[in-house]
């Protein structure tokens, strides 16, 4: 958020200004200048995004002048929008998406990026005992956060499953022995049972964290049916 609020991020503007790439457009609409601003909130693709259900963020270009002051402002009213955390995880998975489409060629539907940056966030959540429970709250042991053995990585998995709509989401997020966050990963997925989303949530992570395989990596995913298999 630093360096968001500092106009520090390597924008096509940003690289465009010192002379590092010719063009300034932006990689999702092909049409603004890709300025930091444009990018997470003007941009008609982000637009589409922050008019979410779930996040009714409406930005008005006339009242917009740097990302800064309307981050300000967000946090002054928070009692109406959606908490700040969940306000920077789609921050950075906006972030995310943009590289995507300009490195991979491959460009996420908003609504979709929407449920995977949320089913992120609440993985993270749950297993994270600093935001699991409120200040001064106890922590329930079984869902404490255990570091794995130094010089280890523990990976931890979730999935859920929305009754009725054949459709679930699956999170891992990986730490290190010290409880560094390394790295996350969400997505929603076709699922018809809670096993389902499960068993697709440890697929997703293997793939995922595959990378790690000359390192000790410890799994961990809160299914004992899922085990039991």
């Amino acid at each position: 958020m630093w360096n968001l609020c500092q106009n520090a991020l390597p924008t096509k503007d940003n690289l465009f200004q010192r002379k590092i790439i010719p063009n300034p457009i932006c990689s999702l609409c092909n049409q603004g200048v890709e300025t930091v601003e444009h990018l997470l909130l003007l941009c008609p693709w982000t637009k589409e995004l922050w008019k979410h259900p779930k996040l009714q963020i409406h930005i008005s270009p006339k009242n917009l002048t740097r990302i800064e002051i309307w981050f300000g402002d967000i946090r002054k009213n928070s009692n109406l929008l959606p908490d700040l955390e969940m306000v920077a995880v789609i921050l950075w998975h906006i972030w995310k998406s943009r590289n995507h489409a300009i490195f991979g060629s491959k460009q996420l539907d908003p609504s979709n990026l929407v449920d995977i940056a949320l089913a992120e966030l609440q993985s993270f959540k749950r297993w994270n005992p600093k935001l699991s429970k409120s200040e001064g709250e106890a922590i329930s042991s079984s869902k404490a956060w255990i570091p794995p053995k130094k010089g280890t990585f523990k990976i931890n998995i979730d999935g859920s499953y929305e009754p009725g709509r054949m459709e679930g989401s699956v999170a891992c997020i990986c730490r290190d022995f010290t409880g560094n966050l390394l790295d996350g990963a969400a997505q929603t997925v076709t699922a018809s049972s809670a096993f389902m989303a499960e068993a697709q949530a440890l697929f997703e992570a293997l793939n995922q964290f595959l990378s790690l395989r000359k390192e000790e990596v410890v799994f961990e995913i809160d299914s004992s049916d899922l085990v039991k298999h």
